[in-house]
């Protein structure tokens, strides 16, 4: 099929690139491809003259029809991380990317075959009732916990609308105890770090909007700590990813300025990204990272441009594999089209694409990364 380039000069305003989410990048292509219209057709008549005569639902009109044919488009490009997303949609996906969401406040961990509760999150629902580390997730509602097909499933059950309430059944000490949780938005910490043994460990929750410059601030209080730290641990566990400008400024932390820490091809050409001078470097510090299979896409830029460039090592399992970038554009109405528009390479040329970071320390999934690396730092002379 045919496609149509255009001058991005010619672009009209609604078809801007915006924020890039989900290891994006904010880099304008200078032509992008038109969707032509399907919107009519023998079979397309078909289908509706058998909604109208047999199905059980009335056949939708207006806007619901044409949101459906364009998420059609998109969904016929095989690609899992191209959406049609309307705007209610787009926001949700924000809000994770940014950590916000409506639920109670608990991050909830896969330990040995159980949901355990690894976080409560401060004047959360959760926090408020007395949920606390370590229990052990039974029941949602009237559903036990072992009726659900992934831990996602589980999750969204929790989540929902502001102030809808959910009953949750925990175990805790052998013993079982039910709350009934009314749902409020959370906004969960993009980053936290505590100094421990002489060790700064730094835990990446996503890659959202201000992680960097909270990186940075964080880069300060360990380097001005007293005394000065002899290792680094950075978790990126089950961290999914975000922007990679922010990816950048946070390599900018570690590494040294206008170091390239990721290749980028597009059609159209590539393009390395370099870091900038934050002046907060640690220079011949040791940094572990931990990771797991929920470790990918920014995640994992950050991982592997730190593995190349100063030769972090990884702690815990293989990386999930996402190595391709996503960039957002708006659609007129307020829809958008998350399109992927290049593949990246670590600074070394490393493809990761469906492949993934194989760990430097491998750790078994039901082993604790953590105290691995601590026994690592130990070796440290």
């Amino acid at each position: 099929m045919g496609m149509i380039r255009i001058k991005t000069q010619n672009i009209l305003i609604f078809l801007c690139v915006i924020l890039t989410i989900t290891s994006g990048v904010l880099l304008f292509d200078r032509y992008f491809p038109v969707i032509p219209n399907i919107g009519s057709g023998e079979r397309k008549q078909e289908v509706e003259r058998f909604i109208r005569n047999q199905s059980l639902y009335s056949l939708p009109t207006g806007e619901k029809v044409v949101q459906g044919e364009l998420k059609g488009i998109v969904a016929s490009l095989d690609d899992k991380y191209s959406e049609y997303q309307t705007v209610e949609e787009q926001k949700r996906f924000q809000d994770s990317v940014n950590q916000r969401y409506v639920g109670i406040g608990v991050k909830f961990e896969n330990k040995d075959g159980n949901l355990v509760a690894a976080k409560i999150i401060d004047n959360s629902p959760a926090k408020s009732v007395g949920i606390m580390i370590g229990d052990v997730l039974k029941q949602v509602n009237d559903s036990s916990v072992d009726n659900f097909n992934d831990t996602s499933e589980v999750i969204n059950s929790i989540r929902g609308d502001v102030d809808t309430t959910v009953r949750i059944i925990i175990q805790r000490n052998n013993q079982e105890m039910s709350f009934v949780i009314t749902r409020k938005r959370v906004e969960n910490d993009l980053v936290t770090f505590e100094i421990q043994n002489q060790v700064a460990i730094i835990t990446i929750s996503s890659f959202g909007q201000g992680l960097g410059s909270k990186m940075t601030e964080i880069m300060k209080t360990i380097n001005n700590s007293n005394p000065q730290i002899k290792a680094m641990i950075v978790d990126v566990r089950g961290n999914s990813g975000g922007l990679l400008d922010e990816a950048v400024v946070v390599m900018s932390c570690f590494v040294k300025p206008e170091t390239v820490v990721v290749k980028e091809k597009s059609r159209y050409g590539s393009l390395e990204l370099k870091t900038k001078d934050q002046g907060q470097l640690l220079p011949n510090t040791p940094i572990y990272l931990l990771t797991d299979g929920g470790t990918a896409s920014a995640s994992e830029i950050l991982v592997g441009a730190l593995q190349d460039l100063s030769g972090a090592k990884s702690v815990g399992q293989k990386t999930y594999g996402k190595g391709v970038v996503q960039k957002l554009f708006q659609l007129q109405g307020g829809d958008t089209l998350k399109l992927t528009v290049s593949e990246w390479l670590t600074p070394k040329n490393r493809q990761i694409d469906k492949k993934g970071i194989d760990p430097d320390i491998k750790v078994k999934v039901k082993d604790n990364s953590f105290a691995v690396a601590m026994e690592e730092i130990k070796k440290i002379p």
